[in-house]
């Protein structure tokens, strides 16, 4: 029973991080890094309203 629940579990958490991580490319590495810190996060967030991201039926809808 703790097997099933151990297996259940890490097959949770895999799918939630493959669905909400985010995570973009070092600088000089390359190597991904995840988005973690709240600075980070409202940084992204301005950036994305400052440049018009958005859902692309969204957009469609405005013109």
């Amino acid at each position: 029973m703790a097997d099933a629940y151990s297996h259940g579990l890490e097959d949770g958490q895999w799918n939630a991080e493959r669905t909400y991580k985010v995570v973009y490319p070092r600088k000089v590495c390359r190597k991904p890094i995840a988005v973690t810190s709240t600075q980070e996060k409202e940084a992204i967030k301005q950036y994305m309203q400052e440049h018009g991201w958005g859902h692309a039926e969204c957009h469609d809808r405005r013109q």
